[in-house]
């Protein structure tokens, strides 16, 4: 089903510059999906205020990225002689691993790298 509601998901027309076909759907949340050519003003209302939590998301996650190149970059020139970031995340911001950590990768995921 996933597979379906990325397939059939609005996507900017060329020709017109909209949004609609009425074969794309809407996802509401809660597992509610639309058809776009059923959607009523109520659905618009909830397919904007989902889209708008979610873009604050995603900005929010790539700031939090960026903020953590940054210290990683300055930390890389106050110290110049680590060459990796391992040694950077032990030494300067105090990285220590958790027992939790251990399920992060399993051994078949190390031979991939």
């Amino acid at each position: 089903m996933r597979d379906l509601g990325e397939r059939r998901s609005p996507r900017r027309n060329k020709r017109t510059g909209g949004l609609y076909h009425p074969e794309s759907i809407i996802k509401l949340g809660n597992g509610i999906w639309v058809w776009m050519k059923h959607t009523t003003p109520t659905d618009m209302t909830q397919w904007g205020l989902i889209s708008s939590r979610n873009t604050v998301r995603t900005i929010t996650a790539a700031a939090d990225t960026q903020q953590y190149i940054h210290e990683r970059t300055d930390a890389f020139r106050s110290h110049p002689g680590i060459s990796s970031l391992h040694p950077l995340e032990e030494s300067v911001f105090h990285y220590q691993q958790d027992t939790l950590d251990d399920d992060f990768l399993d051994t078949d995921d190390l031979a991939d790298l």
